[in-house]
């Protein structure tokens, strides 16, 4: 807007000074022009009385084609009218406006070129002007009917004959179209960078901000206070060495640089911005000014180094790594997932699909439950298995499949985490087989404590019984039973029960199966310790106990088997 304010008083200035030229040559002229006709009207004897100077004669003339000259050549529109609006003279370039030449235009009115209304208003300027011999000067459209849409400045001052009085007003038109045009064009500049969201800025050749739009002051922290302020105010120090020994010899030989550097602001806080920076030069190759355009990308730059981290761990890591679109095409695999897979780094995987690195079993356990969960929960995990296409060696993988959705909620991808589990299916086998050995050893001890057999003498043994006896219990006593008789050769067993509690059906019944199998042997069984209670229980249950001899005590039982021994 200043460039254009400036050019605008520097035509004034000039329409002024043509304006004094024109004024003083259309004096001269009149001069020459009446003296022309006072030489017509005396005769050639008194000649010799015109109060002419030698030499004024030619002098007028050579004014006369002087005036003549400017009129012809001046950039300008330029032409007079009288007090009745006629046109005096008019040279070409006004001439042209009209899309005519001066020949059309002299000896006519504005009636006979414009609009009514605009006839009008002319008509009440050169008379304003006539009345008060002011200077009027104001801007004027050629409306698109009359030619081609332009703009004008119009200066209108009265000239005055050699008495002194007005007696006509002449106007001298520039064109000014083109400075409006550029007007235009620097409005809407600023109205684009005003609402930019990024920082536009404009400097002069010494580094001192000129202009900063709203969001260039936003992004500084300086808010209007940059004005004035030295470009490199606004980089930390340890950026000035570079701006000027590296990117101000680049934009003074090429013109213009971009690149990210570092920002500082008031408060000391630092951030990252793209830089646009050109200069601006004027027709001889000067420059004028320095541009500068920022976008703040800082937490751009964060994402991308999050992004490389990101990308690092998913190249880095021991687990498999894959993703695939809604048609379970192989978007991209990462360096452990191939290798699970036998695929090498250089085999372009988009072109193979999930089923490929699937056994059958697992790719329908994939395709009919975790897909279809992953899509409609988000996530899914199971154990599976993926294969080795090349050697079909299957390996026992945990897997997640997860899907990620666009911001319109419909499905992007799907990506999945696979774990090889072949180590850890190898440990869990061993620590079965070892859980099973302490078991298989926990369980011999307990039955060895649950059913001991104690020699009395070398005939006889007896078994203490204590707490509940259920099935697996009576069949270790029976085997117990067995076993002692074969290794002792003892004739008798006796079998106390003070510490059995409850004896059922079941119980009874596996006493006297005992006594049976160990008569099988040569022996004899006999019960001690028959509670209260439990001889109820087995005379009401019904249980013939013939053949197995019962004392009520164990002591009552030792004696007998040692008398009986003896």
């Amino acid at each position: 807007m200043t460039t254009n304010h400036y050019t605008m008083e520097t035509l004034q200035q000039e329409n002024q000074q043509l304006r004094e030229q024109i004024a003083a040559l259309t004096y001269e002229r009149d001069i020459w022009q009446r003296s022309q006709q006072a030489d017509t009207s005396t005769t050639a004897s008194h000649r010799h009385d015109l109060p002419l100077f030698p030499g004024a004669d030619a002098e007028l003339r050579s004014n006369q084609a002087l005036l003549q000259g400017i009129l012809a050549n001046a950039p300008f529109g330029i032409f007079a009218v009288d007090e009745h609006g006629q046109y005096l003279m008019c040279n070409q370039e006004a001439a042209g406006n009209l899309g005519l030449v001066p020949e059309q235009v002299v000896g006519k009115t504005d009636y006979d070129f414009f609009p009514t209304e605009i006839a009008d208003a002319n008509r009440q300027r050169y008379l304003h002007v006539l009345a008060t011999g002011e200077r009027l000067t104001y801007e004027f459209d050629l409306p698109a009917d009359v030619g081609r849409p332009q703009s004008f400045l119009h200066t209108w001052f009265p000239v005055l004959d050699a008495e002194g009085k007005n007696y006509a007003v002449c106007g001298i038109i520039t064109n000014i179209t083109e400075h409006k045009q550029q007007e235009d064009d620097l409005r809407i500049f600023k109205l684009l960078a005003d609402n930019a969201l990024d920082g536009v800025a404009m400097a002069s050749p010494d580094g001192t901000l000129t202009y900063a739009n709203p969001a260039f002051q936003t992004m500084c922290g300086f808010g209007t206070q940059v004005y004035g302020m030295q470009l490199l105010q606004l980089y930390p120090n340890e950026a000035h060495s570079v701006i000027e020994q590296q990117i101000f010899p680049i934009l003074t030989k090429q013109g213009g640089w971009q690149g990210v550097l570092e920002l500082c602001r008031p408060d000391d806080s630092r951030w990252l911005a793209q830089h646009s920076v050109f200069v601006i030069q004027d027709e001889a190759g000067q420059v004028t000014s320095m541009a500068n355009v920022l976008r703040d990308v800082t937490e751009q730059k964060q994402v991308e180094r999050d992004l490389q981290r990101y990308a690092a761990i998913i190249e880095q890591t021991t687990d498999g790594i894959s993703s695939a679109d809604e048609q379970s095409r192989i978007i991209m695999m990462n360096p452990a997932f191939r290798r699970m897979v036998g695929l090498a780094i250089d085999i372009d995987a988009s072109t193979l699909s999930i089923d490929k690195f699937h056994p059958e079993w697992a790719l329908q356990k994939v395709i009919q439950e975790g897909i279809p969960t992953a899509i409609r929960t988000g996530v899914w995990s199971d154990e599976t298995a993926i294969i080795d296409p090349t050697t079909g060696q299957e390996t026992p993988i945990s897997q997640v499949i997860i899907a990620h959705r666009k911001a319109d909620g419909n499905l992007d991808f799907l990506s999945t985490i696979v774990r090889d589990l072949t180590e850890q299916k190898q440990i869990e086998a061993e620590r079965e087989a070892l859980q099973q050995q302490i078991i298989d050893a926990q369980r011999n001890a307990l039955r060895e404590l649950s059913t001991p057999l104690i020699p009395i003498s070398d005939d006889v043994v007896i078994m203490p019984l204590i707490g509940t006896i259920d099935s697996q219990r009576a069949q270790q006593v029976l085997e117990a039973l067995l076993e002692g008789v074969a290794h002792y050769q003892a004739d008798l067993v006796i079998l106390d029960i003070t510490g059995v509690q409850m004896v059922d059906t079941q119980v009874a019944q596996s006493f006297i199966q005992a006594a049976k199998a160990v008569r099988l042997l040569g022996a004899q069984v006999m019960l001690t310790g028959i509670q209260p209670q439990i001889a109820q229980t087995l005379v009401h249950l019904g249980i013939d106990l013939q053949g197995i001899m019962t004392h009520g005590s164990l002591q009552a039982g030792i004696a007998a088997a040692l008398q009986h021994a003896s």
